[in-house]
């Protein structure tokens, strides 16, 4: 078998044969660059085209397995960070369950894996596909609810501070992150599961996870992904909308700041002149009262300072998780569309092409690996959660003027 290596330089090379529908037949197949006849039988034909099937999805497959460990590395720090070793607030929260689902997902990815490596035999598995499909359904929504559910705790946390999401309805939101995709997603345990995949010689059909064939003109399943994908659309644009209107206040807060502070360098100027007739923050209107409503944000007091910076340091965060998600769900929804109104010929298609409908299809699978780095990156009470986890964290050391040294435990 080893002339029959599945590289696609050499696919032209075994076109020479002629097959029936019996599975018990034999085949004598000659080689074009080589005078050896070689025997083959319907099971060897099958193998030999999925071996040229991994190798259109070689490059997935290896990104499903670096996604796939580095999801249950990150995913799993993240959830437990979030949930058990910061702060008990509505976003940690629902960044905790939301890693949750991102763990569970990357669990998952084991079969699309598998489904990657074996595509002529994958679909053989019918109870382990069809669960499979579903369940990766139900954690994927589960997981943008939670990222929807975030950025309205955000939009209320800056925009409306007084009308913030109670106890009570976080428990609520969590609880439908859950029980809506379990009950939306079901059609899709029905409509996707085995399909026969033919081959160019008669006889030999594989068997793949995917699109069920009987469902393909099947009016409701078009409906169902056309509403479903309308959701997700839906929701997305939820999200980026809310950022937009946070980043808005955010700039109000700051340009406020602003003002603020030339206030004060102004009044401690007037106060070092003596100038008792100067206009304060209290009694001036220039500059309105804390508490009050400044351009439709507030104005309190613990706004400023750090507490503002980590706000928006927050903020670009979900910003960017968001902007990942927008950007992983759109090739995954070009692909469904197409595939389920039958517009989508991969017989024609070059190579490359199928290597990209191939990506495209699991693209919004890789968020689990994605997110921990973004957390990383602008969360600095995760990265010091992680470097304990580590044992490289070192409590900060301040010196005062006396020579004296004073360490923290935590960082101010």
């Amino acid at each position: 078998m080893t002339e029959f290596l599945s590289t696609p330089e050499t696919w032209t090379d075994y076109t020479s044969v002629e097959l029936n529908s019996s599975s018990t037949s034999t085949y004598n197949v000659t080689n074009q660059t080589s005078p050896i006849e070689t025997v083959l039988t319907p099971d060897i034909i099958l193998w030999e085209m999925n071996e040229r099937e991994f190798a259109i999805n070689l490059p997935t497959f290896y990104c499903l397995g670096i996604a796939m460990m580095l999801g249950f590395m990150g995913s799993g720090s993240s959830a437990y960070i979030f949930g058990f070793r910061m702060r008990r607030n509505n976003t940690n929260i629902f960044t905790a369950l939301m890693s949750t689902y991102e763990l569970f997902i990357s669990f998952l990815m084991m079969f699309e894996c598998y489904d990657k490596r074996y595509p002529m035999y994958s679909g053989n598995l019918v109870v382990v596909c069809k669960a499979e499909r579903y369940l990766m359904g139900v954690f994927v929504c589960g997981s943008g609810f939670m990222l929807l559910c975030i950025t309205f705790d955000r939009y209320f946390k800056i925009c409306y501070p007084l009308k913030r999401m109670s106890a009570r309805r976080s428990k609520h939101a969590m609880i439908a992150s859950f029980v809506v995709p379990v009950v939306a997603i079901w059609p899709n345990a029905i409509f996707r599961g085995p399909s026969p995949k033919y081959t160019a010689y008669e006889g030999v059909v594989g068997s793949d996870c995917t699109d069920e064939e009987r469902y393909a003109d099947f009016l409701p399943r078009k409906i169902y992904y056309f509403v479903f994908l309308f959701v997700i659309a839906v929701g997305i644009s939820i999200i980026i909308i809310m950022h937009i209107l946070i980043f808005i206040a955010i700039r109000k807060f700051k340009k406020f700041a602003s003002t603020m502070n030339i206030g004060n360098m102004s009044l401690a100027k007037n106060d070092k002149s003596g100038n008792g007739n100067s206009a304060t923050p209290d009694n001036s209107s220039e500059f309105p009262r804390f508490g009050e409503r400044c351009n439709g944000a507030s104005t309190k007091l613990q706004t400023f300072g750090p507490a503002r910076k980590i706000r928006l340091s927050t903020t670009l965060m979900f910003f960017t998780i968001s902007a990942f998600c927008f950007i992983s769900f759109l090739p995954m929804a070009m692909i469904r569309v197409l595939n389920t109104f039958g517009m989508l010929n991969e017989a024609n298609m070059s190579i490359t092409k199928k290597q990209i409908v191939v990506a495209s299809n699991v693209s919004h699978l890789f968020n689990g690996c994605l997110n921990p780095i973004t957390y990383l990156i602008f969360n600095r009470e995760f990265r010091r959660e992680i470097s304990k986890l580590l044992g490289l964290y070192r409590p900060p050391v301040r010196r005062f003027s006396n020579g004296s040294i004073a360490t923290f435990t935590s960082e101010s």
